[in-house]
């Protein structure tokens, strides 16, 4: 047995030595670069361009690669004799504030910083693979949106060529950007600022695409923005709750979706009819029990639609079921869940109930990995865990959709991982796509908050484990609808832009959101439309897909978007009770149909 011990311990300290030799190699490939650039890189007519890094994620299969990357991309960048570069050295508060200024002024924090290009370089470790991601702010730019992320997922064997690939693209931009710049920008008081797309804003992926900044990702033609017209928005009277989700349903089964609301501990139903919203059904939970997730469904063998409420009481899942049958208030079905809940499509079995249980171990921030089928009738009897639902690692209830989003038979999945990025696995669960922006923030979480912990009484956490304790936020809602009418799914999402916060560890602030709907080209997501943006915190949406066919144009279909936005409110209104209140937003979308 020792001999066999022996040689296996030779050949992993042998592979060791390899991988360390090789991150030298690629380290004084780097420094080769810097140092041996040409001559006239410090010449006036240079861009200026600094850099900084962000590393996060998990050691994998590829760690040994990552001490490699900024030698390599510094040396590079250097090389090119129209880029000067400067690395930033910076803490991690200092890159922190960064982060926040870059949020509210792109443009004013690169000319602050003595250059006319930022570049964030982010590198994602994860088990199995490494991404790296590139976000350039100008400082030349219009509008407080930063130009689009490079991001390409590397293969051991493609390290130095993905490299290379990143280089090209950012020199391509950045060298670029000064005779395309003029180009991009509308005149202001042109017909283009009133095409009847006035609530929405479409991003160009086409442009992207040309850039090469989609890794993959197809074209989208401007033909296809006409696609999708607003035709205006209705926003409720204020709504004296601080709406934590939202979800539509045909809860009496008359045909029409009603818009139900939650707060906390308070759930609010409404129907949308002449242009007005109207509350129908209530439902208050005891002030002790936290909302922070709603969700409807019709689940396989089911008569009719019921509501999902996902909640806790103290740091235990206190999940419940509720109906409505078109007359008073909704009815509690079932309530002490020790399951937190999510209806969920599966391939296979449709509709299912899916859960995810707590954990008493503050190793695994106080909830259990795994994502579980529960089995049995929910309404009259107890719940049993099922199979584990095959998911990429650390994926969370909430984190995920299942379809066939190219329909080509299979089924991909999508997940929102904890920087707020959408990532996109094909059926093998192989990582084939990461977004360039972020999405699906939300102030969402399971358990108590820090604050109330302890005044949860034996339900809650001890002041020790209280300040110890990491929250594991839930993403902003992850829908797979058809908006097109092709029969293939799109992903629609909110986002809150490349917000700061993401990147702490127990605060979310947004000050803007938006909704966004995305589709499947070559391999990749990009976006079709996404709403103007609102200010405060965009809480929850839903997406009506019974549309209402428009007999004056052939193949149009209106739908409606509602969102539940949350106002910024005065710190007295935080105070108050009652104070904090709500909008709903009800976007009306024309549609064409294929």
């Amino acid at each position: 047995m020792k001999p066999d011990i022996a040689i296996i311990s030779n050949i992993y300290e042998s592979r060791l030595d390899m991988y360390r030799v090789f991150s030298v190699l690629l380290v004084l490939t780097g420094f080769s670069l810097m140092f041996f650039s040409p001559l006239h890189s410090q010449a006036q007519d240079q861009i200026q361009v600094a850099v900084v890094y962000n590393q996060s994620g998990q050691q994998g299969e590829l760690s040994y690669l990552v001490p490699s990357i900024r030698p390599l991309l510094n040396g590079r960048l250097s090389a090119d004799p129209m880029i000067s570069v400067t690395e930033t050295n910076m803490s991690s508060e200092v890159v922190a504030q960064l982060r926040s200024d870059l949020d509210s002024s792109p443009a004013a924090m690169v000319a602050k910083l003595a250059v006319e290009w930022l570049l964030e370089v982010m590198i994602t470790e994860k088990s199995q693979g490494l991404t790296i991601s590139v976000q350039l702010y100008s400082k030349n730019s219009k509008t407080s949106v930063p130009e689009p992320i490079i991001t390409h997922i590397i293969a051991a064997n493609k390290f130095l060529p993905s490299i290379g690939m990143i280089v090209d693209e950012t020199v391509s931009i950045v060298s670029g950007s000064q005779q395309t710049e003029s180009a991009d920008v509308e005149p202001q008081g042109s017909d283009l600022a009133d095409d009847g797309m006035s609530a929405f804003r479409t991003p160009h992926p086409e442009r992207d695409y040309k850039k090469g900044l989609y890794g993959g990702a197809g074209l989208l033609d401007d033909d296809n923005n006409e696609q999708f017209t607003s035709r205006g928005v209705r926003k409720s009277p204020a709504i004296p709750l601080e709406i934590e989700t939202m979800v539509l349903a045909d809860l009496d089964g008359d045909g029409g979706n009603e818009v139900i609301a939650a707060s906390r501990s308070k759930i609010r139903a409404y129907k949308f009819a002449d242009m007005k919203f109207q509350q129908i059904a209530s439902y208050d939970f005891p002030p002790n029990i936290k909302i922070h997730s709603m969700h409807a469904a019709k689940l396989a063998g089911d008569d009719q639609v019921r509501i999902y409420v996902s909640a806790n009481r103290g740091r235990f899942p206190h999940s419940a079921i509720l109906d409505w049958d078109g007359t008073g208030d909704l009815n509690i079905l079932k309530e002490r869940i020790n399951w937190y809940i999510r209806p969920v499509f599966w391939p296979g079995k449709g509709m299912i109930l899916a859960g995810q249980k707590d954990s008493p171990n503050i190793s695994d921030d106080f909830l259990q990995p795994g994502v579980f089928e529960l089995n049995g009738n929910p309404v009259k009897g107890s719940l049993k865990r099922g199979m584990k639902l095959l998911l990429p690692e650390k994926t969370n209830l909430f984190d995920f959709v299942v379809d066939d989003f190219n329909g080509d038979g299979t089924y991909e999945t999508v997940t929102l991982d904890d920087r707020e990025l959408l990532n996109l696995y094909n059926e093998t669960l192989d990582l084939i796509w990461v977004s360039s922006a972020s999405y699906g923030g939300s102030k969402r979480f399971f358990g108590p908050s820090i604050e109330d912990a302890e005044a949860d009484g034996p339900e809650g956490y001890s002041e020790k484990i209280s300040s110890r304790r990491t929250l594991v936020f839930i993403p902003g809602r992850l829908d797979a609808k058809d908006i097109t009418g092709d029969g293939i799914p799109e992903i629609v999402v909110s986002t809150h832009g490349n917000n700061a916060s993401r990147f702490l560890a127990n605060t979310r602030v947004y000050d803007g959101g938006s909704v966004a709907c995305l589709t499947w080209r070559q391999g990749g997501l990009i976006e079709l439309w996404r709403t103007s943006r609102l200010e405060g915190y965009v809480a929850d949406y839903g997406f009506d897909t019974v549309g209402e066919a428009l007999p004056e144009e052939e193949n149009a279909v209106l739908n409606r978007l509602f969102v539940a936005q949350v106002p910024a409110a005065s710190l007295l209104e935080k105070i108050l009770p009652g104070g904090v209140k709500s909008r709903i937003l009800a976007y009306e979308i024309k549609s064409k149909q294929p």
